[in-house]
């Protein structure tokens, strides 16, 4: 659960995935302001990893925000060589 995640993140703050994860379970219990937090610090450390953006893009899109899914779907794209 989330107390597991965050005493990872603890000893592994660089770990983009983790993040992500944090994300998607602060999203879940209606924690929005540390689940966006959560997801731009993935961001911050797997800015060049496309599985920690499309996540990202996913994230962004249900919660509402397209214009920041499609910043990052640009993005996806450019790494991923579909742009």
């Amino acid at each position: 659960g989330q107390a597991a995640i965050r005493r990872y993140l603890e000893l592994e703050p660089d770990d983009a995935h983790a993040w992500i994860t944090l994300g998607q379970l602060l999203f879940s219990v209606d924690e929005r302001s540390e689940a966006d937090a959560a997801m731009e610090q993935a961001l911050v450390l797997g800015k060049d990893d496309p599985t920690v953006v499309a996540e990202a893009v996913r994230y962004y899109a249900v919660t509402g925000r397209e214009l920041r899914a499609r910043e990052l779907d640009s993005l996806l794209r450019r790494l991923t060589g579909n742009d």
